[in-house]
């Protein structure tokens, strides 16, 4: 019988760690996939002592313990409580003690749920049981083949990144790869769901390789016989294609339908299309009466959609987006007022102009209409067309997230972690990040409010460590970990594309991203030599690094940068 494995992510380990029993409580040996760190967890139990064993996840691996690369144990004896264990890895150094308690928690919660029973003749290789909790139970289903998650693994050169490190999966999908495009076609034929999906893929790109052209109807009709099986990707697209008349004639209600199917099915992106959608359908049946909100619902949704589906041409959409929004912005519309920006902004069916989008989130602005309100605060914050000034952006934002818009909310939050235009205070951001999140869908960002919650307690995830809470407001988080995430939101912001951490909360900074920033700081950005200034000097920097941070240092405070001087005065 195999130890039964479990998926977990940050929600249900925080759950896990609520959980209270008495110590001399029954355990069973487990193994726990952690999807949101690159290692994976057995706990283990004799009559002495509880331990727990972490295992680094690579890009393919098994649950072979033999086979394993050990990244620390730490064992924890049951009589004195006293526990013992080192590990190198910065993350499960600081965390280890609250990663033992949840498992230890899960353990004794599998005892007495005879899952040891009900889920040992799994092979761990090719299924395991997902943990989800509601906030009061804990809750499990068996998962295999492609219904695993996707999880965080470790590359051959030491990066995180987000994958499926699955053996079998890997092997299927090799297998997969080398069939021919009629042998895809014909385990299409007979029911194949990979095979449709291929199918219709292989048409909607085409296959240069297969001498296969672009053929949009052929794709929705293969997208259609796999919705039609209830699977979500199909019926999001179906619905997309229909929204587009992409390959079929364009019907918004047809689009709705599909798109509600797709998310009753799971799919975390049909909400934000349905709503823009429906909003349509709506206006549709007024616009004849020359209604300024219908007419914006209809530039909205068409803006929308042109910038869905590379595959398809977005000019036609554009136009009529922007027909729309001109006659809406005409009537002093808010809604139409910032769509008409935003076609101007991104040069969406007329010539690029920053300078008139810009005017026109102005107008919005004053009008008081919250998106357009956000829109000029971005530039306020960025300072790359509009002189840099937090305290207006900050302004701007606020009146924006208090009228209960999501982005604003989300950027309000950033403010007071960062200290943008207000004075930092990581409480007040988890506040206002929580709000966001009850508005907008931003897997990111729940995962840091989850990590920056996890930590809260002065490190609870840090129980085995004798550091305490310096009183600074970074809550025990592992050195570093605060200024390599703003040194990541502040390349983003600049423009940088991460490609390493698509979960964005473990990495502690890439190479190409230090270089990106390192460029902007060459150049004399000032806020790129500040963040990347205190990230060379919390994080495992080169002697030079830390000597250049402190030379930008000493040049930003002799020009009055307050942070900078008072850095340097904590270093004296």
């Amino acid at each position: 019988m195999n130890k039964p494995n479990f998926f977990c992510d940050i929600d249900t380990l925080n759950f896990l760690l609520s959980m209270e029993y008495e110590e001399d409580h029954e355990t069973v040996d487990i193994s726990v996939d952690f999807i949101d760190a690159p290692f994976w967890f057995v706990f283990t139990a004799d009559d002495a002592e509880w331990k727990l064993r972490a295992i680094q996840r690579g890009e393919l691996f098994s649950h072979d313990e033999n086979m394993a690369i050990d990244l620390g144990t730490l064992t924890v004896n049951k009589s004195t409580g006293e526990g013992s264990g080192n590990t190198t890895d910065q993350m499960l150094h600081q965390n280890f003690g609250a990663f033992f308690q949840a498992c230890r928690n899960l353990s004794f919660y599998a005892e007495e749920s005879n899952w040891d029973k009900e889920f040992g003749d799994l092979n761990p290789d090719e299924s395991g049981v997902m943990l989800s909790s509601d906030g009061e139970k804990l809750m499990c289903t068996v998962v295999s083949g492609s219904d695993r998650p996707d999880m965080m693994c470790t590359t051959l050169f030491g990066m995180p990144t987000m994958g499926r490190p699955y053996m079998d999966d890997f092997m299927e999908r090799s297998a997969f790869a080398l069939m021919s495009f009629e042998e895809k076609h014909e385990a299409a034929e007979n029911g194949d769901e990979k095979a449709m999906e291929a199918v219709a893929m292989i048409y909607l790109n085409g296959d240069e390789d297969e001498d296969i052209d672009e053929n949009p109807e052929q794709a929705a009709y293969w997208f259609a016989k796999l919705a039609e099986l209830d699977n979500a990707t199909a019926q999001f697209n179906l619905g997309l294609f229909y929204a587009k008349g992409f390959g079929v004639e364009r019907n918004f209600v047809t689009a709705v339908d599909w798109l509600k199917k797709a998310e009753e099915n799971g799919d975390d992106d049909a909400q934000g299309l349905i709503e823009k959608l429906q909003k349509a359908v709506a206006a549709e049946k007024i616009i004849d009466t020359n209604d300024a909100q219908a007419q914006a619902d209809l530039a909205e949704a068409y803006m929308f959609i042109g910038n869905s589906l590379d595959q398809a041409d977005p000019d036609i959409d554009y136009a009529i987006a922007l027909d729309y929004a001109q006659k809406s912005a005409a009537q002093d519309n808010g809604d139409g007022i910032w769509a008409l920006a935003l076609a101007y902004e991104h040069g969406r069916g007329v010539e690029e102009d920053v300078d008139k989008a810009i005017e026109l989130y102005r107008k919005g602005a004053e009008l008081g209409h919250a998106p357009s309100q956000h829109s000029l605060a971005c530039y306020y914050f960025h300072g790359d067309v509009l002189e840099e000034d937090y305290e207006k952006a900050f302004a701007l934002c606020m009146k924006s997230a208090e009228q209960g818009y999501g982005l604003a909310m989300r950027d309000i939050g950033r403010c007071y972690q960062f200290g943008n235009g207000v004075e930092d205070d990581m409480s007040l951001a988890i506040e206002w990040y929580e709000k966001a999140l009850e508005v907008i869908n931003d897997p990111e960002l729940e995962q840091k409010v989850a990590v920056f919650k996890m930590l809260e307690d002065g490190g609870s995830f840090a129980e085995d460590s004798e550091e305490e809470d310096d009183g600074d407001g970074d809550w025990g988080m592992p050195d570093g970990m605060m200024e390599a995430m703003e040194l990541q939101d502040f390349a983003e912001e600049s423009g940088y594309q991460n490609n390493t951490d698509e979960c964005g909360v473990f990495t502690i900074g890439d190479d190409n991203m230090v270089a990106f920033v390192m460029n902007m700081a060459n150049d004399g950005n000032e806020e790129a030599q500040l963040v990347l200034a205190k990230y060379f000097l919390t994080n495992e920097c080169t002697d030079e690094q830390k000597k250049q941070a402190i030379a930008w240092l000493k040049e930003l405070a002799a020009n009055g940068n307050e942070d900078a001087q008072d850095i340097l005065e904590d270093l004296e």
